[in-house]
């Protein structure tokens, strides 16, 4: 299909401009889109790119590209709402201060063209979906508008011109058209054959609509075009419509074809309810017969059809900027909404090759609600689709129907369906069947609950009385669902957890949402509650619930009476109305619920059951059902959940309690459904509960705790009410129980208080009541304290250690919290687990042991009882009416009896009685002293026959002292009473004293302060029950033994009480003593002989130091310094002169050390002149030059704790083989090097004649440590070449600049962090460095393989080597054989060599004595100086040059004849450096320099080597010299430091006639002169330089050297380098987000799933992406594991920009770090999930750098494991 021309293109224009409804353009078109193009096969596609040319030719006429005529339309878009539509992963923004609906959603450029600046705003990762709100009115409001969206500022902008558009209004229907006839032509083949079939066609609408609003009008008029559809579309028209274009009977023909398949296709997708509209709900039939009038009619139920393609979806939700097209759209989704529910339900929505069935269902989910949430957000258009097309009917039902079909076995879909009603029985859903699981359901509930969000659309619920039947029936569909039968005999087989869970997630989104979103309507409006209670009571009345108990059954899914129990909470508050009257609307509220609840069995048994379910769970009363039961009774309080589900059930119970006439009845039947019916008997014959079961005493013990846990929240807990009447107070309850339980971030502070939905949500309203709340209760600690200046945060990142400075900041309660606030029974009522209770109440005791804030001062042995609190006159009086008759179970004479009983059973030790259970009933009967009956407790008593007890009244301050006949075995029958029996449990708690009246009279637990111990609760009770004067306080004295006449008598019993308590306690410290002498002596037993080395040491070792590794650091900082201990054995050296010690001569110490590659040096130079180097000296095979040139090389750094070289052998054959990083034995921290301990030099007396080292340590072969230095020199010879490419070292001169470069780069960290200037930085380096070790171990290593030879004259000849030039005799010689022209070819020149190498080179293996320092610091010094002048000339002009060669009366004469002689011989040399060299970095300087001017800057260059050299003396002395100086100390004083100017002195002094090689170096003097860069040179002489720069420069011009080059990069290195830095980053998060997430990769040219940032170079990489991966042998290499070894050595931290954490790679190892940047409450944002603002943290960022620095990441590693090198 060729191309149109030109002319044809002028006249569609021209047509199209002026005759819009000509034929002419239907002839062109069909010329280039016929009818019929979709039929064409894949192999004729080059037929539709020809086409789509032809198209974008059309559209773009009047213009030379398609680009230029998209530019000019979009330059007129005018959009009022932007509606950029995004799929799912997409980073969208969402401000709660601007948002009108919770469905807001911002793109990225309208947020940040508006103006969000203070507000309450998050970024989030869209997981369905969703478009661009920005200028809707209806979703967000004005203030938050960009400046190009909305009414005010689209009437900014012109609307495009009607010939700019003309082209795309004659091809866009046609397109559509072509669209729908590809729909109808293939609906019988799948739904993505068909959309990919059509894959070209949705591109191109995507690239028109791509255009902006006047594209989008003519989209919004195409689509809802009536007279366009009937007229090609519909039977018979588009016959005769086609027919007189083409004449063409097979297209008539095929346009019949597709016609019957389209109607075919409506017949296959059945809606779940008639189409003749039989079924009536709300008032109106609900018609689903399908009339489509439009191609957005047709179009959407293809998309439904199609089970919502996003290509489709994308197509119609571009329209949506244009307001008009909103309510057809809306209008077409909701006629299809009940076909939408079947196609979510139906069990065929898998398709091949998609995938799991989950994940499948859930990306259709997210498709459906992409659509929904765009149409449902705005109350206006919502209402209208309610009003006129029953969308409110049509989601109710389509819920119901999920419900429905979801309560039988199996995926099918029932054959009839009808709605809920209470005509017949509800059965249950069942939680196994695959739309629960799925959670298919999700899209209607999210709609449903959206429509409710709006007022107009809940009022229309709460006000219809058919609509509110059919609601609660549908709940009703939820009743008892998940039910669990016990497992007594065996354990279950199967253990469904996720059962469980999509019962709960069912229950919450179907039930609790909308529930809570209803009742928030229905608050306002009495009457409203008041329908929905009417409702909801009618179905549970009606019979088709089961609303029994059965104690083998249990489920916690009640809907239905949590929607009552809701309700109920909200009449309360409006009936008081802080006036004191019950009654609402002329209703009394009382008169309502017994009403309404009744028969209370119905409404009382279920969630009772739940809630006695619950305890027995938790009392281990299930354990044979699995673990699925704890989850379930850990979610049913869970913070989620607890607001919806044990908070209504309650209010519900305490309900139905008040409403029960028999509270003695009421109390005997709690008793029996909690089993502890035969627990209070004091029969004698009295057995085993049949519940629990014979032989479970404990877990009885348990039942009872919880039983009596369950009475008390039904006393004193209505968290229900309260939250509707007091939210505040209700809030500080739920914030005190929080942070109680365990310090808490504000994170997890949110998320664990208790969630409910609202249509009442105020942005930020949560946040502004928390923080308040937060300030009152709380105090904000971390572990390092925050500060707001950049000085002080790097003082408290040096002070604190790294894992303090990621934790989070934390709120812990205050302590008058623990005194004033802290409630047991609310906290019990919160905890999941049993262990955060007893957490609390350990704190608890602790903080009042610590007596922080407390009465008094607590002892150490300080045990508190659970303060439980007392409701005080006001907290009762809040309580409705309706519910002040749940406390009048207190006064009954059935509870008395109940508790002496469990109090006899305590005191006489019958059963197992808990401490918890005593404290229990200790509160219960203050409760009952504490709470006044009511007037209308009108109970008459009779016996309880149960307990076989009487008393008197119902009164607890009468029935106290009551004395009752107790018969039980085996004690015999004796009288006991309350008061007796308390006296009693006192004594067992207080070493067998009883009270005193003093202390009965000055208790320290009062009604507000709670706190003591279990004697101070017991004396709180008898004191208030026994008040002095009354009858009780007589028979209290009367068992406590005081006469009446001693009444005013002193009471000296507490002083006798102490002394036994003291004397108690000094016999368990006896004990305890004589207990850990006898441990002690069986543990030395236990020894084995010190001459063995027995491998279960180790293991104890390691097993002690494991079990507490922060003792074991703090003795390793401490004795870093001295291997007198080997941390396996705990054996030290019997003799301090004995280099071996340990387990015997032949068992060294040796160090625990880590090496490991570092290129921190390298990046204190210019990175990329760094890297061409590398490659450069990698490419020649300079492996030892590339280390020491680039700054590459390898730290050795350690934890400071050594071995036995014996003993390590054996622990690393225990640990896993495969890995090359090992735990140190105590500490923990890494090693993979052992590190012998040599002894230090002699550094004091004369030098030996000839071999140096060779006299003092004669037969090296047969030293103890010839061995181990071996192995250590082979482990890191074996590591360096794990990490570098290059062949390893094989001549003695390789070898020994391998050594010197690792020497070398130790040397050059620690300078390189004094440079840093901070004293902290450099102590923690010094806590781990070792350099002074491998210093020691290299000169011994040195001794054992160079001085083997006793070469004679080997440190002249060396020396001669840099003094004068001349290789007269060759170090580091193989052999004796080797000629002179091997060994010079064996050393580059030396003018490319680092003099600092040279220096360490020269002490390894020649110095052993002071007097040798100096000649080894002089040959170094001369190299440096040549190298700086060297430098210094080629920078400098020409006109400096002559200045300082004739300078006269020069202050330096020496250096001016240095220059002179330099520059005759390097003259030639210069000038072909400077043709040759790269551009300087810096500018010329701005006037000529002086000859000072030429000694200051030598000076600047030759101070860092005096600076390293002074720090290797320092290493090498013994005792060590003082401090390195700072990076400030001047040259003068380096060079006095180190003797250079008494050499220099002593020299001048000295006759002419001496040379280098004739004499042995000189002594130094004893006083000294000013010195200067020249003077310092050796000899003094013009003509020993003379000598150096003839033989060095003609070095250089080696052909293999590539001196030019070399020499350049030499030379052009700057004399002051700064030090490594990580690179700055922005403060704000958002703008490194916004910089990296659309950047593409250099390498793919893709945006990368994951972008990351180097931290260390700033490269931009893929994170965990396959498109950089490639394969390095057998391993896949990811982009971030190469970059580490090309960027840091193995060793880099990269920011992962999608989840702001750092990650470290480091030597095969991916360690994810955490985070750099951290909310406003510094926490962090873990992939960006709550989508807060957030910020650089200097602290965290201070900790990173030091440790790249210090190369120590695993100290503060949360998680550290081996991972793939595919990241």
């Amino acid at each position: 299909m060729a191309l149109i021309d030109s002319a044809t293109i002028g006249t569609f224009y021209d047509v199209a401009v002026n005759q819009p409804d000509s034929l002419t353009l239907e002839k062109i078109l069909d010329k280039v889109l016929p009818l019929s193009l979709l039929e064409i096969n894949a192999d004729q596609g080059s037929n539709v790119s020809k086409s789509v040319e032809a198209i974008l030719a059309l559209l773009s006429a009047k213009h030379p590209s398609w680009e230029s005529y998209s530019s000019s339309v979009r330059h007129f878009d005018n959009s009022v709402t932007c509606g950029l539509v995004w799929t799912k992963n997409y980073y969208a923004y969402r401000c709660r201060t601007c948002a009108i609906s919770q469905c807001l959603s911002l793109c990225e450029d309208c947020f940040k063209a508006g103006n969000h600046e203070g507000h309450d705003f998050n970024l989030f990762r869209s997981s369905s979906g969703g478009a661009c709100d920005c200028g809707d009115p209806d979703v967000m409001r004005p203030l938050g508008f960009c400046c190009k969206h909305g009414e005010q500022n689209a009437a900014k902008l012109p609307s495009a011109p009607s010939e700019l558009v003309a082209t795309a209004r004659a091809v866009l229907p046609r397109l559509l058209l072509l669209l729908t006839l590809h729909m109808r032509r293939n609906h019988a083949v799948s739904a993505d054959d068909c959309i990919s079939g059509a894959g070209w066609l949705f591109d191109l609408l995507k690239q028109m609509t791509d255009l902006g609003a006047g594209i989008h009008r003519i989209l919004c008029d195409a689509l809802t075009d009536e007279r366009l559809y009937s007229a090609s579309l519909s039977a018979p028209a588009a016959h005769s419509c086609h027919r007189r274009i083409y004449a063409d009977s097979e297209l008539d023909s095929d346009f019949a074809s597709c016609h019957d398949n389209y109607t075919d296709a409506i017949g296959q997708l059945m809606s779940v309810l008639p189409d003749d509209g039989s079924v009536q709900l709300g008032g109106q039939p609900i018609v689903e017969g399908l009339r489509h009038r439009s191609l957005l009619d047709e179009l959407t139920f293809w998309m439904v059809k199609a089970k919502f393609p996003q290509p489709l979806i994308s197509l119609l939700l571009a329209a949506l900027p244009i307001r008009a097209f909103k309510a057809p759209f809306a209008a077409a989704f909701s006629d299809h909404y009940l076909r939408l529910v079947s196609v979510l339900c139906g069990s065929d929505n898998k398709p091949p090759g998609s995938g799991s069935s989950g994940s499948y269902q859930a990306n259709l989910s997210y498709r459906v609600v992409h659509i929904s949430v765009q149409l449902l957000s705005a109350a206006s258009l919502c209402q209208l689709m309610c009003e006129r097309h029953a969308l409110l009917e049509r989601v109710l039902i389509g819920l119901d129907f999920v419900l429905a079909a979801s309560s039988s076995a199996g995926a099918a879909l029932p054959a009839s369906f009808a709605p809920a009603s209470l005509d017949g029985p509800l059965l249950p859903a069942l939680v196994e069947n695959p739309i629960m699981m799925e959670h298919r359901y999700w899209p209607v509930v999210s709609d449903l609950v959206n429509m409710l969000v709006h007022k107009p659309v809940a009022m229309r619920l709460l006000g219809s009385e058919s609509l509110l039947a059919h609601y609660t029936a549908m709940l009703g569909r939820l009743h008892l669902a998940n039910s669990s039968t016990r497992a007594v005999a065996a354990a279950l087989e199967f253990d469904n957890s996720r059962a469980y869970y999509s019962a709960f997630a069912a229950d919450n989104e179907i039930a609790a949402c909308t529930l809570w979103t209803l009742w928030a309507w229905a608050k306002p409006d009495p009457s409203l509650a008041l329908a929905v209670l009417r409702s909801a009571s009618a179905v549970v009345r009606s019979g088709c619930l089961d609303c029994g108990y059965r104690e083998s059954r249990l489920s916690f899914h009640l809907p239905l009476h949590r929607l009552i129990s809701a309700f109920f909470c909200a009449l309360p508050d409006l009936a008081t109305g802080g006036s004191g009257d019950a009654s609402v609307g002329g209703v009394d509220i009382s008169a309502v619920a017994a009403e309404l609840i009744s028969p209370v069995n119905s409404f009382m048994l279920p969630p009772l059951r739940a809630l006695i379910g619950y305890c027995e769970i938790s009392a281990d009363l299930w354990l044979r059902n699995g673990l699925q039961m704890k989850g379930q009774a850990m979610t049913y309080v869970h913070s989620s959940f607890c607001c919806s589900l044990v908070d209504l059930d309650l209010h519900l119970v305490q309900l139905a309690i008040a409403l029960l006439p028999d509270r003695a009845q009421t109390v005997r039947c709690l008793f029996r459904l909690l089993h502890l019916d035969e627990l209070v008997s004091l029969r004698a014959a009295a057995g085993d509960n049949a519940f629990i079961g014979a032989g479970n005493a404990d877990r009885a013990a348990g039942m009872a705790e919880w039983g009596l846990q369950l009475l008390a929240w039904l006393l004193c807990l209505c968290p229900a009410s309260r939250l509707a009447r007091d939210p505040a107070g209700q809030l500080e309850r739920e914030v005190t129980v929080a942070v109680c339980v365990e310090d808490r971030t504000h994170s997890q502070l949110v998320d664990s208080l208790p969630e409910r939905d609202s249509a009442h949500h105020e942005p930020g309203r949560q946040s502004a009541a928390l923080q308040p709340v937060l300030a009152l209760l709380t105090e904000l600690c971390s572990a390092s304290t925050a500060s707001s200046t950049a000085a002080t945060s790097a003082a408290v990142a040096a002070s604190s250690s790294p894992a303090d400075i990621l934790a989070a900041p934390v709120y812990r309660p205050r302590p008058q919290v623990w005194l004033d606030g802290f409630d047991p029974l609310m906290t019990s009522l919160r905890c999941a687990h049993r262990r955060h209770f007893q957490a609390s109440l350990d704190r608890c005791s602790r903080c009042c042991s610590a007596g922080e804030g407390g009465p008094r001062e607590r002892r150490r042995d300080f045990q508190a009882w659970p303060p439980y609190r007392l409701p005080t006159v006001a907290e009762r009086a809040e309580l409705p009416e309706y519910l002040a008759g749940v406390t009048d179970i207190l006064h009954t004479a059935a509870l008395h009896s109940r508790l002496l009983a469990l109090l006899y059973k305590f005191v006489h030790n019958q059963q197992p009685i808990r401490s918890g259970t005593l404290s229990l009933v200790v509160f219960l009967i203050e409760l009952a002293l504490v709470v006044p009956r009511r007037d209308a407790v009108t109970d008459s008593y009779t016996e309880d026959p149960e307990t076989d007890l009487s008393f008197p009244s119902h009164d607890m301050r009468v029935n106290i002292s009551h004395e009752v006949s107790v018969s039980c075995q085996p004690e015999p029958q004796q009288p006991v009473s309350l008061l007796s029996l308390l006296l009693a449990a006192h004594r067992q708690l207080s070493d067998g004293a009883n009270p005193t009246l003093s202390e009965l009279a000055d208790c320290r637990v009062t009604d507000r302060r709670r706190v003591g111990e279990g004697r101070d609760f017991l004396r709180r009770v008898i004191g208030l029950a026994c008040p002095a004067g009354s009858e009780n306080h007589d028979r209290l004295r009367l068992l406590l033994g005081v006469g009446s006449q001693d009444r005013s008598a002193p009471d000296h019993a507490s002083v006798s009480v102490d002394d036994r308590r003291s004397a108690v306690e000094e016999r368990k410290r006896k004990l305890m003593e004589r207990m850990m002498a006898q441990q002690r002596a069986f543990a030395a037993s236990l020894q084995p002989p010190a001459d063995q080395s027995d491998g279960s040491k180790a293991a104890t070792a390691v097993s002690v130091a494991a079990a507490d590794p922060s003792s074991a650091m703090e003795t390793s900082e401490a004795d870093a310094g001295d291997c007198t201990e080997c941390c396996i054995c705990q054996k030290g050296r019997p003799d301090s002169a004995n280099s071996g010690g340990g387990s015997g001569p032949q068992s060294p110490f040796a160090l625990l050390a880590h090496a490991q590659p570092s290129s921190v040096l390298a990046h204190r130079t210019c990175r990329t002149a760094a890297r061409r180097r590398l490659s450069a000296m990698l490419e020649a095979s300079h492996w030892s030059e590339a280390l020491t040139e680039l700054r590459w090389g390898i730290v050795v750094t350690s934890c400071g704790h050594s071995v036995h070289t014996d003993c390590v052998l054996p622990y690393i054959r225990g640990l896993d083989q495969q890995a090359r990083l090992f735990p140190c034995p105590l500490c923990r921290q890494t090693f993979n090097l052992v590190l012998p301990v040599c002894p230090g030099v002699a550094w004091e007396g004369p030098p030996s004649p000839q071999a140096p080292l060779l006299r003092d340590l004669a037969a090296a072969e047969a030293d103890i440590l010839a061995k181990p230095v071996q192995t250590a020199s082979g482990q890191l010879l074996s590591l360096a070449q794990l990490w570098s490419p290059a062949p390893p070292p094989t001549t003695d001169h390789e070898r020994w600049s391998f050594w010197a470069g690792i020497l070398l780069t130790n040397l050059r960290l620690e300078l390189c962090l004094l440079d840093i200037r901070d004293d902290r930085l450099h102590a923690r380096y010094l806590a781990r460095c070792c350099t002074g070790r491998l210093l020691r171990f290299l000169m011994r290593k040195a001794a054992y393989e160079l001085y083997r030879r006793e070469s004679s004259g080997f440190l002249t000849g060396f020396l001669d080597h840099f003094m004068t030039g001349c290789v007269s005799a060759a170090p580091f010689a193989d052999g004796a054989e080797q000629d002179s022209g091997d060994r010079a070819a064996a050393f580059q020149p030396l003018l490319l060599q680092d003099p600092g190498k040279m220096l360490v080179l020269l002490v390894l293996t020649a110095v052993c004595k002071k007097q040798q320092w100096f000649a080894a610091l002089a040959a170094a010094y001369n190299l440096a100086y040549v190298q700086a002048l060297l430098a210094e000339l080629v920078s400098a002009t020409r006109q400096e040059r002559l200045l300082w060669q004739h300078q006269a009366g020069a202050e330096d004469p020496q250096l001016a004849e240095h220059v002179r002689v330099m520059l005759k011989h390097a003259e030639p040399l210069l000038r072909q450096m400077a043709s040759s060299r790269q551009p300087q970095l810096s500018g010329p300087p701005p006037t000529v320099r002086s000859l000072a001017d030429l000694s200051a800057c030598l000076e600047s260059r030759l101070a860092p080597l005096l600076r390293l050299a002074a720090l290797l003396l320092g290493h090498v002395t013994q005792p060590p010299p003082p401090p390195p100086p700072s990076p400030s100390a001047a040259f003068s004083e380096l060079s006095h430091r180190l003797g250079l100017c008494q050499q220099q002195q002593q020299q001048a002094e000295s006759s002419a006639a001496s040379s280098a090689g004739e004499s042995a170096p000189p002594q130094p003097p004893s006083s000294c002169s000013g010195c200067s860069p020249a003077r310092l040179f050796t000899p003094l002489d013009s003509a020993g330089l003379d000598r150096l720069a003839a033989a060095w420069l003609a070095a250089v011009s080696l052909p293999q050297c590539r001196p030019i080059a070399c020499l350049t990069d030499r030379l052009a290195l700057p004399s002051e380098l700064q030090p490594p830095r990580l690179i700055p980053l922005p403060l704000a998060y958002d703008a490194v987000f916004s910089a990296n997430r659309s950047r593409a990769c250099r390498h793919c040219d893709q945006r990368p799933a994951h972008p990351a940032v180097c931290l260390v170079c700033g490269e931009f990489l893929c994170f965990n992406s396959p498109c950089c991966q490639a394969r390095h042998g057998e391993d896949t290499v990811g982009e971030c594991h190469r970059h580490s070894v090309l960027c840091g050595a193995g060793h880099c931290p990269v920011l992962v920009v999608d989840s702001s954490f750092v990650w470290v790679f480091t030597h095969g190892l991916a360690l994810r770090w955490g985070s750099l940047y951290v909310d406003e409450f510094g926490e962090e944002d873990e992939e960006l999930r709550r989508g807060k603002p957030l910020y650089l943290s200097e602290q965290r960022y201070q900790a990173l750098e030091w440790q790249w620095l210090l190369h120590n990441y695993y100290s503060s590693a949360s998680r550290l494991e081996w991972l793939s090198h595919s990241l």
